[in-house]
This record gives structure tokens, C-alpha cells and sequence, in this order.
């Protein structure tokens, strides 16, 4: 059962009528509560940081206390959010304090604000009342009626909300027959956003939506510069969205998507270098380098997610002796993602943003220059790769050392980014070639995280071999042989997924690439292996 399954919230016209009915209509007892008035002011960054991040800030007086709320954006009952809430007391309503807050607030505001200050959005007034409903001891509901206030700028008459929150055991018939007269006599409506929500849609506030860079969406009619222009804004406006989620740090999977969006971008640029200029070429220097400050952080993410999955299976003694070994890792992620936040928060990232927004947008072509269609560059392009990686994997055999198996992770990397970056002009014939290839990249993506998992546990060792309990260095090679075990078990399996890169599916790439080729132009795809 979900915690929030009993908790029902709904929008109602007046919260009086809903106390007249408690007082008259309900065949059950109802015990007025305590009231409480409460001023809750919401801030953001200028550019909606906390909102990007489904987060919401504020500070909150009222009961005679004063304290920082850091809260899921739909924090309204049945909207399933991941983060956590947290609060923090303060000693005064000071914006350039909350981030010496202590705890969870703290360190979001450092995260996300960073250099950025926060500003008012908006302020609510309220004022909750409490009703128990059922005799003592047999509570069959609790409700709280809150009015709350909206100041418009400008404006005399404030903006109003009221709310109703019912909390009760509803799963009986009983329940549901006390909740079922409620609503229908009330014209009670349910409602899954939070107030904050509500107020800034009444008002009309929000963050922008992020900038119209251009199209993303080509088909085999574009030319080359079109669809490296499309990918690449794709990709930026992917980064942009990320950014928020990959700050706060507190999904793993916003960093990689992050990191993911980069990499593409640096594909992107490298498979199409010929046919866009070469100012636009130079932002790939400056995307390696934000890439660089992303992966360092996710190597070790990842990295610490397998050992979490090891220790489920280990006793109790053996897991104790593995917790250093976590600690320093945790250690290591915090160092990286400080260096991360200063990456995000520089000069240069705000400039490397810029001018990559400027570069994608569309730009009128000179009238001598004669575009170069896609369905004619692509073939060259996608052949290339694809013959980069046969020559890989037709030389890679289990004893190879660990410079060539990352080698042609590499190079499978790029030919599928290659193949993804064109499936608008070829479709299924491309899918199904990068479905067999994103398994294979998978497995050596696994190979390369055992490889540098087990280089690192050897490093500490080595380094740390007096300072490190005897336990600890004995899970240590624990751990490492058994990432070397399931590096020699991926090298064993390798064969059986590389195989799948030939046979009919590149026959109907090949098929494909030359039904939308012109007629006088020859397919250059690498030839069939054995």
C-alpha cells in the first residue's frame, strides 16, 4: 500500500460550506482542532533552477518557529515523487543563509543555486483548521480546511485558494460512504498538484521553456549540414534539460543522461567534421572537456551501485570489512562532484552554452553553395565505422589485451551514435543493426567498468595497504578477483553478440542505402566477413 493511499486532497469553492456539513450533516461526532496561520515564501534561481529539478524552496514562519522546506515539486498526494522532503531550522528569514543550512536544505541550495542568487516567486498566506471526525479513540477521518492567499503585485484583491485534506481509512465501506456524501454535498474536486503549483498557474509564472534552437526532426530529403545541425540541437537541448537534475545529484540517472547528451554532441561533430564549418567543429574541445567533469562522476557511480549489489550477497562480517572501501569511493564522488559544480558553474560552461545555441541555429546558405544530401554522404560515413569495428572484432580473441578490447568499445560507440544519428533517413533497416550493436557495446561497456573497478581496488591496496584493517584488504581482493572474473566471463561471451553485426542485417542496410542513393553514385560498405 502506498503511504499517500489514504490521503485524499481536493479543491472546494469555500471551505465554510465544508464546516457547515461537519457541523450539521455528519452523522458522526466532530471535534474542532487547533488553527494555525502560516507564510510560506517560495524562491528560485532567475532561470528556475529548483523547478527544473522538481524540486520547490521556502521559508516558512508560523507556530513560532521559522524554517527552510526543500519539497518535491508535486508534493500533492498520489503524484509518486522521487525526492525526498527536508527541513531545516533557521534562527532568521535571511535568503543569503539558506545555504549554511544544515543538511539536505544546504546542500541543495549549494547544489543548484551555486553562484546564482534566490528571489521570491511567490507568497502564500494560510490558515488551516482541524476537524477529527468519529468518537474518541475511533477516529473515522481527519480534515484540514486551508485558506490560503496569493498577493498579486499590482493588485488589491489577492488571489484565494482553498483546500480541503482528508486523512482516513477509506479501503472499508464505511468510509467510503462518509467520503462519497462529502464530496458530492460539497462539490469537493480532487487534486494532484501542490499549492505552490496552483498559484503560479492562477498567476501565470514558470520557468521559460527551453530555446527554440531550431528543428530536430529531418528526413532523407535534408542535406548532410541539416542533419548535423538537427542532431546537434537535439543533443544541446538535452544537456540544458539535464543540467538541473544532474546538480542537485540526487538521481544517478540525470548525470548520465547528461553525460550521454555530450558524448553525442562530440560524435556528432567527428562523424560530420567535413561538412560543418570549423568554428563549429571547436565546440568539440570544449564539450570533452564538461564530458571529462560528467564521467569522472559516473565511473564512480557506477562503481559504487555494483559494490552495494556485491554486498546484498555477503555476510554480515564481510559487508562491515567492505565499508571502507565504500567510504573512500563516497569520498572520491564528493571531491568529483565539487569539481563538477565548479565545471557547471564557470564562465566558460555558460560561454561553451552560448555558443554552441548560436552555431545550431539555422543559418541562410550562401547561393553559390550546393548542399550535400544525406542519402549521399551517409553510406561513406556509416561504412567507415562499420569498418573500423569488423577490424576490431575480427582481431580481438579472449586473450587481447585490455587496450584493445576498450578500443573497440570505442569504435562501437561511434558507429552506433552513427547509426542513430540517421535513423530518420533509414528507419528499420538501421534498427535493426543497432539493436545486436547496443547489446554488444553493453557488454564491453560491463568489461571496461570490471577493468578499471579492479585497477582501482589494486591501486588502493597498494597505497593504503598499512592504513586499511586486515578484513578490509582481504574483501579488497575478494572484490577484484571477482570483477576479473566477470571480465574473463564478458570476453568469453563476446563472440556470440559480435557475431550478429553481419549477416541479413547489414544485407538490408546495404538494401536500403542503395534504394535512396542516386543511381550514379556506388555504396561503399565494408565487405562481408566471415
Amino acid at each position: 500500500m502506498r503511504p499517500d493511499e489514504n490521503r485524499r486532497v481536493y479543491e472546494v469553492a469555500d471551505c465554510r460550506a465544508v464546516a457547515r456539513w461537519l457541523a450539521s450533516a455528519a452523522a458522526d461526532p466532530v471535534t474542532e482542532g487547533a488553527s494555525a496561520e502560516t507564510r510560506a515564501t517560495y524562491l528560485d534561481t532567475a532561470d528556475w533552477r529548483f523547478h527544473r529539478a522538481g524540486l520547490t524552496l521556502c521559508i516558512r514562519s508560523g507556530g513560532g518557529g521559522i524554517e527552510a522546506i526543500s519539497a518535491p515539486l508535486d508534493a500533492a498526494p498520489g503524484a509518486g515523487a522521487a525526492l525526498p522532503a527536508a527541513s531545516a531550522p533557521l534562527a532568521e528569514a535571511r535568503v543569503d543563509r539558506l545555504a549554511d543550512s544544515p543538511g539536505i536544505v544546504g546542500q541543495r541550495v549549494r547544489a543548484l543555486a551555486g553562484t546564482n542568487s534566490l528571489v521570491p516567486v511567490v507568497e502564500l498566506l494560510s490558515c488551516a483548521r482541524e476537524f477529527a471526525v468519529g468518537p474518541r479513540g475511533a477516529t473515522l477521518a481527519t480534515l484540514t480546511l486551508d485558506e490560503t492567499t496569493v498577493p498579486l503585485p499590482g493588485e488589491e484583491q489577492p488571489l484565494r485558494i482553498a483546500r480541503v485534506e482528508i486523512a482516513g481509512d477509506f479501503g472499508e465501506e464505511r468510509g467510503r460512504a462518509w467520503l462519497a456524501a462529502l464530496e458530492a454535498a460539497c462539490d469537493l474536486h480532487p487534486v494532484r498538484t501542490s499549492l505552490y503549483q496552483a498559484a503560479l498557474r492562477a498567476i501565470g509564472l514558470g520557468p521559460p521553456p527551453l530555446p527554440v534552437l531550431g528543428p530536430t526532426e529531418v528526413d532523407h530529403r535534408a542535406s548532410v549540414l541539416d542533419v548535423a545541425r538537427a542532431v546537434l540541437r537535439k543533443q544541446l537541448l538535452a544537456v540544458m534539460a539535464h543540467e538541473a537534475g544532474t546538480r542537485l545529484g540526487e538521481d544517478v540517472e540525470q548525470l548520465h543522461d547528461m553525460r550521454v547528451a555530450t558524448r553525442r554532441i562530440r560524435a556528432a561533430l567527428r562523424l560530420f567534421r567535413d561538412h560543418v564549418p570549423e568554428r563549429v567543429f571547436r565546440l568539440r574541445q570544449g564539450f570533452g572537456w564538461l564530458g571529462r567533469a560528467l564521467g569522472e562522476v559516473r565511473d564512480l557511480d557506477v562503481h559504487l551501485a555494483r559494490l552495494e549489489e556485491w554486498r546484498q550477497e555477503l555476510d554480515d562480517a564481510d559487508g562491515t570489512a567492505m565499508q571502507p572501501i565504500v567510504d573512500r569511493l563516497r569520498r572520491a564522488r564528493e571531491i568529483a562532484r565539487r569539481r563538477l559544480l565548479r565545471v557547471l558553474d564557470s564562465r566558460r560552461y555558460a560561454r561553451l552554452l552560448a555558443r554552441a545555441g548560436r552555431e545550431v541555429r539555422p543559418r541562410s546558405r550562401p547561393r553559390a553553395a550546393v548542399p550535400t544530401p544525406i542519402v549521399d554522404a551517409a553510406p561513406d560515413l556509416i561504412a567507415r565505422r562499420y569498418r573500423r569495428v569488423l577490424e576490431a572484432g575480427d582481431r580481438l580473441t579472449p586473450l587481447s589485451p585490455s587496450a584493445d578490447w576498450h578500443a573497440m568499445r570505442i569504435r562501437c560507440k561511434a558507429l552506433r551514435y552513427a547509426l542513430e544519428f540517421h535513423l530518420p533517413v533509414y528507419g528499420a533497416a538501421l534498427r535493426e543493426v543497432i539493436r545486436p550493436l547496443v547489446k554488444l557495446q553493453d557488454l564491453l561497456g560491463q568489461h571496461q567498468d570490471c577493468r578499471v573497478a579492479a585497477d582501482w581496488l589494486r591501486r588502493l591496496v597498494s597505497e593504503r595497504v598499512r592504513s586499511l584493517p586486515r578484513p578490509t584488504l582481504f574483501v579488497a581482493g575478494t572484490l577484484s578477483g571477482r570483477y576479473e572474473y566477470a571480465e574473463r566471463s564478458l570476453r568469453r561471451d563476446f563472440r556470440r553478440r559480435y557475431a550478429k553485426l553481419k549477416g541479413k542485417r547489414r544485407r538490408r542496410l546495404e538494401e536500403c542505402m542503395r534504394r535512396l542513393r542516386p543511381p550514379t553514385q556506388a555504396i561503399a560498405l565494408p565487405p562481408r566477413r566471415s
